[in-house]
């Protein structure tokens, strides 16, 4: 969900959405929140971890519309690899 946060009472956070209504969330004990902020492709470096939102285009490929650079702690571990498998 993404939106602007308008309030936390208890375990109850009220976030207006971009879509325009609320949505009251309930949160469970130990959770955590994520932001978004405006970067730019310098921002971007060799070793981040990254996730991509596109559509197709006219011409055949795909666009990007949205690039999202994940802090360290949210990449996941690399998967140890067997040969054969």
């Amino acid at each position: 969900m993404r939106g602007t946060i308008v309030g936390l009472e208890g375990s109850t956070l009220t976030v207006k959405t971009r879509e325009g209504p609320n949505a009251m969330l309930m949160l469970k004990p130990g959770w955590k929140m994520a932001g978004v902020a405006k970067a730019s492709v310098e921002d971007i470096k060799q070793g981040d971890f990254v996730g991509i939102a596109s559509l197709p285009t006219a011409s055949g490929g795909d666009g990007a519309i949205e690039v999202l650079v994940f802090p360290p702690a949210l990449k996941a571990p690399a998967k140890a690899t067997t040969p054969g498998t």
